[in-house]
């Protein structure tokens, strides 16, 4: 809520309880009075008294608001003091405004009589201001640790862009090494390729999201290298099905080639048993989907899945997991731009 939102809500909280209190005290101490007189007495008694309880509704909330600077822990010892300060506050206002009035019509003014209502309604109006800070302070922790959450993912899933499987780059130079000697052209667009995909994470790590056109132009350099290494052995096929402007979609960086990864490292990929990847792009979002044959000493979906399921979830939003006996298929959905914020 807002500042102006959280001035009009305590000047009505004000009104709306000060014609409660007025209404409440006139109907017991006038109950054989006329409707009509009733209703202009308190009517009157309202708008007369409407600034002075204004005035003192600033300074409980000011009271409330550096007792809670002084005091952080919040307990019924601190509620107490606020209320008893606030009521020795107004109690002290309503004799000097009974003294002013009496001087003024030369008159005395009965204080007791007028007391015990206003600190009564004064103690209420305390504890709805100590209501306030509280769901205030609650709503702060809240947020506070939703940051705390999602910077704790971000980094996890950083660290796990850095890297990107060390393995890859040993097995990559190993290929390029091998490709040298044997065939020059292709050892120069093998290292064009491994330079794109390097490049490529070190101009996303400060994006939180990605267009979709991005990330395949990655993914497919990415690819490029794999196929060096499995040849034959890894088959990928890649279908649009959302129509061209699925390019300009968002998602987070180096999600899909996580995915791939994760296929290649989990599953067997041999001439005898090939593995086949799709990469679907969709309405829905990017849908990668490969044949399952689990190596002996796979241990499930991954590290990196598993921080990707909390990126989306930080995000509203989630994966779709369909694992049969013979594919696994996960799906990324689009996310806003510049994914969390």
């Amino acid at each position: 809520m807002g500042k102006r939102q959280t001035f009009f809500a305590f000047v009505g909280l004000i009104s709306a309880s000060l014609l409660l209190c007025i209404y409440t005290f006139s109907a017991l101490a006038h109950p054989a009075a006329a409707q009509e007189r009733t209703a202009a007495l308190i009517w009157s008694n309202f708008l007369f008294n409407l600034p002075g309880a204004c005035l003192i509704g600033w300074l409980d909330y000011a009271i409330v608001a550096r007792l809670g600077r002084r005091w952080p822990a919040h307990d019924l010892r601190r509620v107490l003091t606020e209320v008893g300060l606030a009521s020795l506050m107004v109690a002290l206002l309503s004799v000097l405004a009974s003294y002013a009035a009496a001087q003024v019509g030369s008159r005395s003014v009965a204080v007791t009589a007028s007391l015990l209502p206003v600190v009564l309604w004064n103690s209420l109006i305390v504890l709805f201001i100590e209501l306030h800070f509280s769901l205030r302070r609650r709503e702060q922790i809240r947020r506070r640790l939703l940051t705390i959450e999602r910077e704790r993912a971000l980094y996890q899933y950083e660290a796990l862009k850095a890297q990107i499987n060390p393995h890859f780059l040993f097995n990559a130079l190993g290929a390029l090494a091998s490709l040298v000697y044997e065939d020059a052209d292709r050892a120069n667009r093998f290292t064009k390729k491994l330079a794109s995909v390097y490049r490529y994470l070190l101009t996303t790590r400060e994006r939180q999201s990605v267009a979709v056109g991005e990330e395949l132009t990655f993914v497919g350099a990415y690819l490029y290298l794999e196929s060096i290494r499995f040849g034959e052995a890894l088959r990928v096929e890649t279908v649009e099905t959302g129509g061209g402007e699925m390019a300009s979609r968002q998602l987070f960086p180096a999600s899909v080639q996580l995915l791939v990864e994760n296929a290649l490292k989990h599953n067997v990929a041999t001439l005898a048993r090939p593995l086949h990847l799709k990469i679907c792009v969709g309405p829905a979002g990017v849908t990668v989907t490969n044949n399952r044959q689990p190596r002996l000493d796979s241990k499930g979906g991954g590290v990196g899945l598993a921080h990707l399921r909390e990126r989306y979830r930080l995000c509203g939003l989630q994966l779709i997991e369909r694992v049969t006996e013979d594919a696994w298929s996960v799906t990324l959905p689009y996310v806003p731009a510049e994914g969390l914020r």
